[in-house]
């Protein structure tokens, strides 16, 4: 993912510097100066930008750097993360879950025997500087999932300890907090990289709009729109980890009981694989539009390619219903196969209007409130 994204950029044209860090941060009325140097000293450098975005971790220097609070607690310590390679492994190949009264380990398969790994002992805490030995993963590992799993290769480890925080605000004037630096939480889930990850979906677009002359309250929606998505992830992954942390034996053994039955009901099981995916996500819409306004255009079947293909061409897409004639208008185009309405698709993938009347007066007048241009 780094190196696809790394490449990406580079092709944009943006300047990439390694061994660098943030020491300054000023902001005025027309743009933002970042002062940065060398890690372990040398000359400063400033640059100069409209806008900045601190996408730089939990530990984010913008976010100090404007004094914003970042409130939240401490939730597990511990946590040991590791790539092992098993020779009596769980096998079915898919994630597999064991725990005890004061253990969990979690399993997620790769291939030829590897997995990657998450394992915490109540019994071992240790702070996130000290050294992970072999034996203390094989040894989780061996009694939350009740058997040997014969440990024979880890190419690397990690502990660490999780928090569940969150900034109460996104934006900052010119500076806004995207990723970890806005929110972090616990890995159960897996839902970490794509919540940052669709935290600069969001913001990118918006930004290139108001780059290009749209109204600056355009980015204020960054917030309204991705901020209860960062306190939602932060309310399951929460969840998750206490359901597999609980101490009395009773509350484990109901979890153990009910949580395969329930997750083997579609729809509950489709409900949450969405969620953790990110796909079924779905932003609020206004008083009166569609209730499709909002949620990701996915599995919308096009007489020419699939729409994730015609968005590698940024802006927005007008999908056309079924044997609609092309429209005269310089936004991208592509006709529906199915019996579905008009869309305009945002460049995100989210839903910005559905047609339901003839007629290119309410597709125009919707991108006309996003980007303030006609169409």
């Amino acid at each position: 993912m780094d190196q696809t994204l790394l490449r990406y950029a580079c092709e944009q044209g943006a300047a990439i510097h390694r061994g660098t860090e943030v020491v300054g941060l000023v902001e005025e009325s027309d743009g933002v100066t970042v002062t940065a140097q060398p890690k372990g000293g040398g000359a400063t450098r400033a640059w100069r930008a409209r806008y900045v975005v601190g996408a730089d971790g939990a530990h984010s220097t913008v976010r100090e750097l404007l004094g914003t609070p970042f409130p939240g607690k401490t939730v597990l310590e511990s946590v040991v993360l590791a790539d092992v390679r098993l020779a009596n492994g769980p096998g079915g190949g898919g994630p597999v879950l064991g725990s005890t009264a004061n253990e969990f380990a979690f399993l997620v398969p790769y291939g030829d025997g590897w997995y990657r790994s998450v394992t915490w002992d109540r019994n071992h805490q240790l702070p996130d500087s000290a050294g992970v030995e072999p034996g203390e993963v094989e040894e989780v590992l061996d009694r939350t999932l009740g058997r040997a799993v014969g440990v024979s290769e880890i190419s690397w480890r990690s502990r660490f300890h999780c928090d569940e925080r969150q900034v109460e605000n996104y934006r900052h004037g010119r500076v806004f907090l995207a990723g970890d630096a806005a929110h972090v939480h616990s890995p159960m889930g897996g839902q970490g990289m794509n919540t940052g990850i669709q935290d600069g979906a969001n913001l990118a677009w918006k930004l290139d709009l108001a780059l290009g002359g749209a109204d600056d309250a355009i980015l204020d929606t960054y917030q309204s729109e991705r901020h209860p998505i960062g306190r939602r992830v932060l309310f399951q992954s929460g969840a998750m980890m206490r359901a597999v942390t609980l101490k009395p034996a009773l509350a484990r053994w109901a979890r153990d009981l009910l949580a395969p039955r329930i997750l083997q009901i579609r729809p509950i099981s489709n409900l949450i694989a969405g969620a953790f995916s990110g796909v079924t996500l779905h932003y609020q819409h206004g008083r009166g539009q569609h209730s499709l306004v909002g949620t990701r255009a996915t599995e919308v079947p096009l007489r020419r390619g699939r729409l994730t293909e015609v968005q590698r061409t940024p802006g927005f897409v007008l999908v056309r219903r079924r044997g609609a004639t092309r429209r005269d208008t310089d936004v991208l185009q592509a006709e529906r196969t199915d019996a579905g309405p008009d869309l305009l698709v945002r460049p995100d993938g989210y839903i910005a209007w559905v047609g339901t009347t003839a007629g290119d007066s309410g597709w125009r007048a919707a991108l006309r409130a996003w980007t303030g241009a006609a169409a």
